[in-house]
């Protein structure tokens, strides 16, 4: 023997960029919302992840994704009644 050990090759788990984690927690059905917080920043989000992110970090958009279209479509169309109320009273 040559008394030489070899050296292991260990693979350290790349840093994903804070878009990449974003999108993620956004795909998932049910949205941890503190896991959310805790990975974005604001730096390297698409502005449609940044939105999103900020109606679910405000409790304007449900956890549950599956609920998000009826949601902003009930939103919008509380939005137009108030606009009509106050424009045409």
């Amino acid at each position: 023997g040559g008394g030489r050990a070899q050296a292991q090759q260990v693979e350290l788990p790349r840093p994903t960029s804070p878009g990449v984690r974003v999108a993620s927690l956004l795909s998932c059905e049910r949205v941890d919302v503190g896991a959310l917080a805790g990975a974005w920043r604001g730096l390297g989000v698409s502005a449609a992840a940044r939105a999103t992110a900020w109606k679910l970090l405000l409790g304007y958009l449900p956890r549950d994704s599956s609920a998000w279209a009826d949601e902003e479509a009930a939103r919008r169309n509380e939005y137009q009644r108030f606009v009509q109320e106050m424009v045409d009273p």
